[in-house]
């Protein structure tokens, strides 16, 4: 249901840039307080020293001091899917977006735009009216450029699958479902218009307004459970891999969202301001809980997987690569071989660890000339060693694959300083949530585990049980 943009920036597990110098450390040989610091014994793809220095590597400080006071839940961000509000590029050009006014009507009068939700690089989302339902909706424009307008259709078929597969497999309540679906003529062509559920906001939001770690362990790990149920539906009951699971594509239900949404637009109109239509506050979280396995109650969340703008049916044939953000990007993807439904089982394990540390697990500079590298060296440093054979037959590691084999070796040799286990229990975390991590994060998509394997575990961290 977002317009493909990108979220709120969040930080990488101390990267080692000016503005973290401060809790970063230098050498490879030297440790301090901040814990230790790991720069690789070899350069992949020719760069130099310098230039590997200076991008993010992964040594995490020990999590923040926490208040012993409570920090009540501040209000939520409003119903926005996307961040940027002042308004998309491309409106009057053929192609381009179509140019939208509050209390526009569309598809026969039938839904009025109440409020500008959103916009991204191929569509913009509006808060609308359903005078035939009286209901609120989140309705989205798709620039009307033909590459556009067959993504969507596409997207739309996906929705169509998702909709009618299995109602009563329980993960599919844990997906964004399409309404409605029409085209409007404008003056830049011809627009596919989707119609979903109007939802709140999304994890990046909720995790970004409480702080590193600031959602605890017991509403994670209800809320992986959703998700995993939802993408278990997705992948078995629907032949869809979604191709782009990130905090910014999980979204919030709200209880009562038309009465929340009309009271805030009716206070809106009294004031004559443009506040936020905001959620309603979940139970308060104390900070003492961001590590916490406390059993206490906190109130539920319900969330849905939404966005399948990229999303691909399973059995097809993929010709690109060109799929997943880079810090949630599978390696099978990076490297260039073929890729099936477990790439999403990888997006969700850096999911989950950055919802509970609020960073990110991998993070490479998209300006490097060298951020594949960059990335693998991470992916090995925590998870490696990295599959030879994977890496030989990748279409883009021509050239890198012998520098992979010997980086693998060095650490193999080595005393390694840093890995996923090490770095996990160093933010306090305990086994069965790094066990947990582990089994999503197997660099050989054939170990990686499916989403129903660990639905089914009940000695798992997400077991229903525990």
């Amino acid at each position: 249901m977002s317009s493909h943009s990108s979220s709120g920036q969040r930080k990488s597990a101390n990267p080692k840039s000016p503005s973290s110098s401060s809790k970063s450390t230098t050498t490879s040989s030297s440790s301090s307080s901040t814990g230790p610091a790991f720069f690789p014994p070899i350069i992949l793809g020719g760069a130099t020293r310098e230039q590997i220095e200076a991008c993010p590597f992964y040594a995490p400080s020990p999590p923040e001091p926490h208040s012993t006071l409570d920090q009540p839940y501040s209000p939520p961000d409003p119903i926005w899917y996307n961040s940027r509000r002042d308004g998309p590029p491309d409106l009057n050009v053929p192609g381009g977006n179509h140019s939208v006014n509050i209390g526009d009507q569309f598809h026969d009068n039938r839904y009025k735009v109440v409020r500008k939700l959103g916009w991204g690089s191929f569509s913009t989302v509006w808060l609308a009216h359903d005078q035939q339902l009286n209901r609120h909706v989140a309705l989205k424009i798709v620039k009307s450029a033909k590459d556009f307008t067959d993504t969507a259709e596409l997207e739309i078929k996906l929705h169509q699958r998702v909709s009618s597969a299995n109602p009563d497999h329980l993960g599919y309540h844990h997906m964004a479902i399409l309404l409605d679906h029409f085209k409007h003529e404008g003056p830049n062509g011809s627009h596919v218009c989707m119609v979903f559920e109007a939802l709140g906001e999304n994890l990046a939001g909720l995790n970004s307004r409480l702080g590193n770690g600031g959602i605890p362990q017991s509403v994670i790990r209800d809320v992986g459970r959703q998700i995993l149920l939802g993408l278990d539906y997705l992948h078995r009951e629907c032949g869809i891999t979604h191709t782009g699971i990130k905090p910014e594509h999980i979204l919030i239900c709200i209880e009562d969202i038309e009465k929340l949404i009309r009271s805030e637009l009716e206070k809106q109109h009294n004031t004559k301001t443009t506040a936020p239509i905001c959620t309603p506050q979940l139970q308060s979280f104390s900070a003492s809980s961001r590590t916490s396995h406390s059993k206490e109650d906190h109130s539920p969340i319900m969330v849905k997987i939404a966005d399948l703008g990229d999303a691909a049916w399973s059995l097809s044939h993929h010709l690109t690569n060109r799929i997943q953000t880079r810090q949630y990007r599978s390696p099978e993807v990076i490297v260039g071989v073929p890729w099936n439904q477990r790439i999403d089982m990888w997006s969700v394990g850096c999911l989950f660890f950055e919802l509970l540390t609020g960073n990110y697990l991998f993070h490479s500079p998209e300006d490097s000339d060298h951020v594949d590298q960059i990335h693998l060296m991470q992916i090995i440093d925590l998870v490696g060693p990295f599959p030879l054979e994977m890496a030989l037959s990748g279409r883009y590691t021509h050239g890198i694959a012998h520098e992979i084999a010997s980086y693998n070796y060095k650490q193999a040799m080595s005393c390694k300083e840093w890995n996923l286990e090490i770095m996990m229990s160093f933010y306090g975390f305990d086994k069965s949530i790094i066990q947990c991590l582990y089994r999503m994060l197997q660099i050989d998509p054939s170990k990686r585990c499916e989403a129903k394997e660990i639905l089914d575990d009940k000695k798992c961290w997400l077991s229903a049980e525990k």
